[in-house]
């Protein structure tokens, strides 16, 4: 392999991963009160709309939604049992930087209703 297309090669792979960057996003946290979760779904469908998102209504209800911010990025179910949201997480890597960042958007677009919102985001990206 000579020298071009050596660093043709090394030019393709750092810009794939930079296209494609994006881990597991963890998250768990505790509302306010019982009245936040109405604003918490509120907040987050709206936000799913301006990003483009889908929700998948077969499995959301009073105490879930599901959204879906790519094809190829695991969904992000937010589950309440009464304050807690139960912990969960997504994996972003195939949908790419943008919606790993959207995802994290998300969270703290959604963070003063929590007493405590718990993000860890393995890629460090933030």
């Amino acid at each position: 392999m000579n020298l071009l297309s050596r660093a043709a090669a090394i030019f393709l792979l750092t810009y794939s991963a930079m296209a494609f960057a994006g881990e597991t996003i963890h998250f768990s946290g505790v509302l306010k009160s019982e009245k936040s979760m109405t604003t918490v779904f509120q907040q987050a469908r709206a936000y799913a709309g301006s990003n483009g998102w889908s929700i998948d209504e077969t499995y959301s209800n009073a105490t879930t939604l599901v959204l879906l911010p790519h094809p190829q990025c695991e969904p992000v179910v937010l589950r309440f049992n009464g304050t807690q949201l139960t912990p969960a997480f997504s994996k972003t890597v195939l949908a790419g930087y943008k919606t790993h960042q959207q995802v994290l958007g998300l969270f703290k677009k959604l963070g003063p209703a929590f007493d405590k919102l718990n993000v860890h985001d393995e890629s460090e990206y933030e």
